[in-house]
């Protein structure tokens, strides 16, 4: 009876470090869950993953490396911004950025918009964000409907809450939906397909 145990003992152990070795020695796919939920990882290539498939709608960052924390903005809700976005980086600006302290995003904010004249009633759309070192003096101005400004900034603080993005901490800026993003420049008509901000 014991030789019994001791055997099935032995084959137990052996399966269980078979397996065990099977799954390390198996590829490892990053995880992702929903960016805006703080948990984004980013390939060597700096391709973002979710599900561990790669999203192929989501613009590359440059400068990103794997593991970096990203901030996620949505054409279809924010079409306007996410335009500027990507005209500022297609024209040299970072898709890296460094979270700046609240003095420092007033005197952006102040440098980038305070001339700004709205011609149609919206808001002044600025990247690299103010609330980055990168922004202020230079940054890419635009006008953007009131609503998307509101969204921003609501989204923009809850991404830096949930990723632990804090003041001095280095973030990527991905696009995602491009297939929304605005045609040309905002001249007063909203054109997002979701009106709420996705909080």
């Amino acid at each position: 009876m014991g030789a019994i145990a001791n055997r099935l003992s032995i084959i137990f152990v052996a399966t269980a470090f078979l397996v065990a070795a099977a799954i390390f020695a198996a590829p490892q796919k990053p995880q992702v869950a929903d960016p805006s939920r703080g948990m984004v990882l980013v390939s060597a290539s700096g391709e973002v993953y979710r599900g561990g498939a790669a999203v192929s709608e989501y613009r590359r960052i440059q400068g990103c490396l794997p593991g970096c924390k990203v901030v996620v903005i949505d054409a279809a809700r924010m079409p306007f911004i996410a335009r500027n976005i990507d005209l500022a980086q297609g024209a040299g600006k970072p898709g890296t950025l460094t979270r700046a302290g609240t003095a420092v995003q007033r005197m952006n904010r102040a440098a980038a918009c305070g001339t700004f004249i709205r011609r149609y009633g919206g808001e002044c759309d600025e990247y690299p964000f103010a609330s980055s070192r990168q922004g202020g003096v230079g940054s890419r101005t635009e006008e953007v409907p009131a609503r998307e400004q509101r969204c921003q900034g609501g989204l923009l603080s809850a991404q830096y809450r949930s990723q632990g993005i804090k003041e001095g901490d280095d973030f990527g800026v991905l696009v995602s939906n491009l297939d929304a993003m605005a045609k040309g420049p905002y001249t007063g008509t909203e054109t997002a397909r979701e009106r709420n901000c996705g909080r």
